[in-house]
């Protein structure tokens, strides 16, 4: 049953995860190798999936219930001690909860800036023909970069247009880089909006 169960669900995207796409020799563009390495953050459903705000609530209050149920038992304190107890775990309920929220949250979006940013830094790269063209690619000199370099400028690069601050220090410089831009700043619009609800 269970195994019926995650063949119908996620076995799928497993699978495609675990494709070593690059050692395959599939086809010898690089572009194409670097969007089946991009199928891997299909993974991110499932992490998001257990970062379930319902579901926390639920193990929390299972907690908080069955403390509450050992002081109903052994009434050794008076109602008003009990009370002010009660009271108190009510609010570190209530705090955890929040805090879980902002960390999931936080979780979010960098996940988003992530694959955002490594989007952008595909198209970028693979729409630069040669040195001479004016594209983020080469203004910004990843190619001199090493990835972890190029990682972060990319994902600063995409949190900073996610969140609609454009600081200006890294900018879209091509076209398609602008086009591409315009939406992005649109998807952190509408994400930002359903944040603050």
């Amino acid at each position: 049953m269970i195994s019926y169960r995650y063949l119908k669900t996620n076995f799928i995207v497993d699978l495609i995860a675990t494709i070593p796409f690059r050692y395959l020799k599939l086809t010898k563009n690089p572009m194409i190798l670097d969007l089946f390495q991009l199928l891997k953050l299909l993974r991110l459903k499932k992490l998001l999936a257990h970062l379930s705000y319902r579901a926390l609530q639920e193990v929390i209050k299972g907690i908080f219930q069955h403390r509450i149920q050992k002081m109903v038992e052994n009434p050794s304190k008076t109602k008003s001690e009990t009370q002010s107890v009660d009271n108190n775990k009510i609010m570190l309920q209530i705090k955890i909860m929040y805090m879980f929220r902002v960390v999931s949250l936080l979780l979010a979006l960098l996940s988003l800036s992530y694959f955002v940013g490594t989007l952008f830094f595909i198209v970028s790269k693979y729409t630069t023909h040669s040195e001479e063209d004016f594209t983020f690619y080469n203004e910004y000199g990843m190619r001199e970069l090493g990835d972890t370099d190029n990682l972060i400028r990319v994902v600063y690069f995409s949190f900073t247009t996610l969140s609609t601050i454009g600081l200006g220090d890294f900018n879209p410089k091509s076209e398609i880089e602008r086009i591409i831009t315009i939406f992005i700043l649109l998807f952190g619009v509408v994400c930002f909006s359903y944040i603050m609800n």
